[in-house]
């Protein structure tokens, strides 16, 4: 912390705030150009009850319950992952192709995509600068990495792409509204992104102010109610059925199930509904918030679908919004 009265001279001295406003000369940075959602924020629409029948009609095509697979390490399953995002790309439009890794963090999906197409030229954006990064292995050669938030980001004023002519935008676990940030930037790029593979996550963290998605739903309650019980997608994890029932517990639980038998069922308006059915309802929460992203996608002429792209074993956060230009 610094004292009040040296805060302008250490400002003058402080290397984040230098990298700041480096950020913010560069030509691709543009305050808020990605933020405020798209479509109507309905804010005229009267609050009414949610029909939960709108989530647990939507078709889900992710797995709710499977068999554990043991992994090796914990840089098998990322590599495992990041792998089978970049084989969802058509290898037509793959092939010579510049990648644009949003949300890029170290750099495990370029890697992968190195790994798929070793002369891909690489594009990695992130808000965040990290150590041990990939970078060293990918700069042998086209490769740039740009610092900035999404919210930000003018896809137009980055030389990197000024070039190129066939361009595929990709992330994994792009992290609540950082996929929405993400799709602005790359519908407003003129449609010189041929396709689109956005692993999506977190979406309890998605706000309705910034969501791409709102025409899809009927009004804002149906959005807060999706982002309210998508977190449940996950109790599966505790309670699978290819566990013994005591197995899966642990001496705690065992305790607090004894003392409260009714804490397996919980009440949503009338129905009484079981742990499994919370998670299927999570899982269908999290599908609806997604699909209205597609939805958006399909505006702009791609072919869009939902795609798991790997067991809920390696990652519970296994979807993945596709899209593909006509």
């Amino acid at each position: 912390s610094i004292a009040r009265s040296k805060l302008a001279s250490h400002l003058k001295i402080c290397q984040k705030q230098k990298e700041k406003n480096e950020i913010e000369l560069a030509s691709f940075f543009q305050e808020n150009i990605n933020a405020g959602g798209a479509g109507d924020k309905k804010t005229h629409v009267q609050t009414a009850p949610v029909d939960m029948n709108f989530f647990l009609s939507s078709n889900d095509s992710g797995v709710i319950f499977e068999k554990k697979k043991i992994w090796a390490t914990h840089a098998e399953r990322h590599t495992e992952q990041a792998v089978s995002i970049v084989r969802l790309i058509p290898r037509h439009i793959a092939e010579n192709a510049v990648f644009i890794d949003v949300g890029s963090g170290r750099g495990c999906l370029a890697a992968a995509v190195r790994s798929l197409y070793p002369d891909a030229p690489l594009l990695l954006i992130d808000h965040d600068a990290r150590r041990n990064k990939f970078d060293r292995h990918l700069r042998r050669s086209d490769f740039s990495r740009i610092k900035c938030d999404l919210k930000d980001l003018n896809l137009q004023g980055i030389p990197f792409l000024q070039e190129k002519t066939k361009i595929v935008a990709i992330a994994k676990h792009l992290c609540g509204a950082a996929t929405d940030y993400a799709l602005k930037a790359i519908t407003s790029f003129h449609g010189r992104i041929s396709a689109i593979a956005i692993a999506t996550c977190c979406h309890h963290r998605c706000h309705w102010d910034q969501y791409v998605g709102r025409d899809y739903l009927p009004n804002p309650s149906y959005f807060h109610s999706a982002v309210k019980y998508a977190p449940w997608s996950n109790i599966e994890e505790k309670h699978s059925p290819h566990q013994n029932h005591q197995e899966r517990l642990s001496s705690q639980e065992r305790e607090e199930e004894s003392a409260t038998h009714n804490d397996d069922l919980f009440v949503l308006g009338d129905n009484t509904t079981s742990r499994f059915s919370k998670c299927i309802l999570g899982r269908r929460c999290k599908h609806v918030i997604d699909r209205g992203r597609l939805e958006y996608l399909r505006n702009f002429g791609y072919n869009v679908r939902l795609e798991p792209y790997c067991p809920r074993s390696i990652s519970p956060e296994n979807s993945c919004l596709l899209a593909v230009k006509e």
